[in-house]
């Protein structure tokens, strides 16, 4: 696993820092690789899943996103601001936060590692991160609700 101890404090080196910490989660599950934006400030990365295999995947993860248009996206955002220290400040898919995807996944262990997610500096939240979003995409995809029988927990 990445070794996040030190993150890299250019916007550059953060975004890279990320997609390569969840670009094979975040493939794995359906979406593209990672595609940076940065500024000076702030570094975006969005992951984007079409949006009809989103939902064939995850249709219980944020269940009242619909688009009918063909070609339309559910995308990841992921958002970092670089002040000293530079931290996460939102993850969301097309709007809906960690938290409720957690609840979506019943997962609701997950609640206080999302709490720290943005609490500790970057080092140690891109590995938290990608422990939460692993625990819920592979709940969500594994099963509906009714057949789950305790999912493992991130370590």
């Amino acid at each position: 696993m990445l070794s996040m101890a030190l993150v890299p404090h250019t916007p550059q080196a953060v975004a890279e820092s990320l997609c390569v910490a969840l670009d094979p989660l975040m493939t794995l599950h359906g979406f593209a690789a990672g595609q940076p934006g940065c500024s000076t400030s702030t570094v975006g990365v969005v992951y984007c899943s079409e949006h009809g295999d989103f939902r064939r995947r995850f249709p219980a993860l944020a269940p009242d996103i619909g688009y009918p248009d063909d070609g339309a996206c559910t995308d990841l955002n992921v958002h970092i601001d670089l002040d000293n220290p530079a931290r996460l400040r939102e993850v969301q898919l097309d709007g809906h936060g960690l938290e409720e995807l957690a609840r979506d996944a019943q997962r609701d262990d997950l609640q206080e590692h999302i709490g720290r997610l943005y609490a500790v500096p970057l080092g140690e939240a891109i590995p938290l991160l990608n422990e939460v979003m692993t625990a819920i995409l592979s709940t969500a995809s594994e099963a509906s609700p009714s057949e789950r029988d305790g999912p493992p927990s991130p370590s």
